[in-house]
C-alpha cells in the first residue's frame, strides 16, 4: 500500500463542501481549545467502483459531496495523479491483480479522522482491499483512541469460492480489530439469493450464481450471510432501515438491476448509521456503470461502538 498527500505540495488546497448536509468548514483552533458546545457533525463515508467510469468527472463529482472518507475501487492508475488533485485528501492506494487499476481510500486532513500506522494483524492472501487504521480525531490523544480499519473491496467477481474465501477473511480481521468495509461485493445482499432456471448471460451464470441442481442456479447471497453471521452486517438489511437502491444494472438491458455495492461494519457499530443512499441521477448514470454509495454516521455513537468492540474483544476467553 502506498500513501501520498497532496497537501504536502499543495498547503493552500481546500475541499470543497457537501453540497446537501456538508460539514461546515472546521474552525482553526488549537487542539487544546475548549470545543463549543454544538452537535459533531457526521462522518460522511462515499464509496464507489469507477470500473469504466469517466474518471475526470467522477474525480470532480466526488471533490463537490464533501465527505470525510472515499472509498474507491476500479480506479485506473494512471488516472490516481488526476484524482489526488481533485480530492486534496491522504490518499492511500493498493495495486490489484489486473494490471492498471487498484482500489483506494482517501481521509480527509481537516475531518474527524486521523490516519494512523498499526499494522494489520493477518496477512492477507491477496490485495482485494485497501485496509487503513483510523482513529477518531477527538475521542482522546494517540492510542487511547479507539481504532476501526477501514477497507474498499472490490471483491473477486469471477469466482464464488474465491468470493467467499474473501468474506471470511474479513470476519477472522473483525475478531481483532472493528471494521468498516465498503466496496462492489459482486454478488446478491443477504436474502436476496434467488432460484435461476435458465441462464442467458454468461456472467450472472458463473460469476454471480451457484448450481443447486439440474439446470438450476442459486444468485449467490454467500458471502454476505458469511459477513452478516461473522460480526460484519449491512446497515441496510436492518428490520428498521430503508435500503438504498441499485449501484448497477442501469445502463444494460441484459442485466437486472442489483445492490451490488454495500457497506458492513462491526455489529457494535450499528447504532452509529444515520443513513445509507444510493446516489442515481442522469450525469451519474451517464458517468459510470455503477452508482455510488453514501453513508451518514454519528461520530459520538461511533466512539461508543469503537470503544464497546474493543471491550467485547478484551473480555473474550484466550484461545486455548
Amino acid at each position: 500500500m502506498t500513501s501520498t498527500s497532496i497537501l504536502d505540495s499543495r498547503k493552500t488546497a481546500r475541499r470543497r463542501p457537501r453540497v446537501t448536509g456538508g460539514r461546515p468548514p472546521a474552525p482553526q483552533a488549537s487542539p487544546d481549545e475548549d470545543r463549543p458546545e454544538r452537535p459533531e457533525p457526521p462522518l460522511c463515508v462515499l464509496s464507489w467502483d469507477l470500473e469504466g467510469a469517466d474518471v475526470w468527472s467522477a474525480a470532480d463529482w466526488i471533490a463537490d459531496q464533501g465527505a470525510d472518507l472515499v472509498l474507491l475501487q476500479g480506479l485506473p492508475t494512471q488516472h490516481v495523479a488526476r484524482l489526488h488533485e481533485a480530492l486534496a485528501m491522504h490518499l492511500y492506494t493498493r495495486a490489484g491483480e489486473i494490471d492498471g487499476v487498484c482500489s483506494a481510500v482517501a481521509v480527509a486532513d481537516d475531518g474527524p479522522l486521523v490516519v494512523g500506522a498499526d499494522p494489520l494483524p493477518l496477512a492477507q492472501p491477496w490485495p482485494f482491499a485497501t485496509p487503513v487504521a483510523v482513529r477518531l480525531r477527538a475521542q482522546g490523544s494517540g492510542r487511547e483512541r479507539p481504532l476501526l480499519r477501514i477497507l474498499s473491496v472490490d471483491a473477486c467477481s469471477w469466482s464464488g469460492p474465491r468470493r467467499l474465501d474473501e468474506a471470511l477473511w474479513l470476519t477472522a480481521l473483525a475478531q481483532r480489530e472493528s471494521v468498516l468495509a465498503a466496496g462492489n461485493w459482486h454478488c446478491a445482499p443477504i436474502g436476496q439469493g434467488t432460484i435461476v432456471r435458465e441462464i442467458t448471460d454468461p456472467v450472472l451464470g458463473c460469476h454471480r450464481s451457484y448450481p443447486v441442481g439440474k439446470n438450476t442456479w442459486f444468485g449467490d447471497d454467500r458471502p454476505d450471510r458469511v459477513l452478516t453471521n461473522g460480526g460484519l452486517p449491512d446497515p441496510a438489511c436492518a428490520p428498521e432501515a430503508r435500503p438504498p437502491g441499485p449501484t448497477t444494472g442501469h445502463r444494460s438491458g441484459d442485466r437486472p438491476l442489483e445492490r451490488l455495492h454495500r457497506l458492513h461494519l462491526a455489529t457494535a457499530l450499528l447504532p452509529a448509521v444515520l443513513g445509507v443512499i444510493t446516489s442515481d441521477d442522469p450525469d451519474l448514470r451517464k458517468c459510470a456503470v455503477h452508482l455510488p454509495v453514501t453513508a451518514d454516521l454519528d461520530v459520538t455513537r461511533l466512539n461508543t461502538g469503537l470503544r464497546e468492540d474493543a471491550a467485547r474483544r478484551a473480555a473474550r476467553p484466550p484461545c486455548s
